[in-house]
């Protein structure tokens, strides 16, 4: 009747919720931009190259002119720059793991809620069944003492009312549990999957 745990509910919903999946793509590209802002401090080398021909004419007495050209450049008097990009970089940063957290945060309420209502709901179907035995029992009880005489159709026919009541109890319970089951596959973020396996019991 329990389809899940809460840990492995929370693994699908952190790994399958879409609104979770945004922020922290943000998060590395955030990650990345801090990154590139920290290679500022790096020289950097540019080569160049070309290849043609010189000579009077560009006949046989031409011949082949290789060139190769480098360029070295040191970011010397670029500290405050730099740094000023650094920290505009960590401060996104910041902000888009904020964001992901926050995010994160609101699916696991959202998965814990959904896991305690489903688990309620699967607590009164025990209820619910246990309330059914007893009625049953009961039943066979009154009809076995009306048998034997000692018990008149009255009692007979309110342990058979109190047992049709147990079952319709068990019905609601049963579909209230089966209800449950929708915003805690909706919270885990593959409904399309998850949903039909819950109502099979799986």
């Amino acid at each position: 009747m329990r389809p899940t745990t809460v840990d492995a509910a929370l693994t699908q919903a952190f790994q399958n919720r879409a609104d979770l999946q945004a922020p922290e793509a943000g998060v590395r590209a955030a990650d990345a931009a801090v990154e590139a802002a920290h290679a500022e401090h790096l020289p950097n080398l540019t080569l160049a190259g070309d290849y043609g021909a010189a000579g009077l004419r560009p006949t046989a007495s031409a011949h082949g002119v290789f060139t190769v050209t480098g360029t070295l450049t040191i970011p010397l008097y670029e500290g405050g720059r730099i740094r000023g990009d650094i920290d505009q970089a960590e401060a996104a940063l910041r902000q888009r793991r904020a964001e992901a957290e926050d995010v994160r945060g609101r699916i696991d309420q959202d998965v814990r809620q959904a896991f305690i209502d489903m688990n309620a709901a699967a607590d009164q179907v025990e209820v619910a069944r246990s309330n059914v035995d007893l009625a049953e029992d009961t039943l066979r009880q009154a009809r076995d003492r009306f048998v034997d005489g000692v018990a008149d159709t009255v009692e007979v026919v309110q342990a058979q009312q109190a047992a049709i009541a147990a079952h319709d109890d068990y019905i609601i319970a049963v579909f209230d549990h089966n209800l449950a089951k929708v915003p805690l596959s909706f919270a885990m973020g593959n409904a399309e999957q998850s949903l039909p396996r819950f109502l099979a019991g799986k």
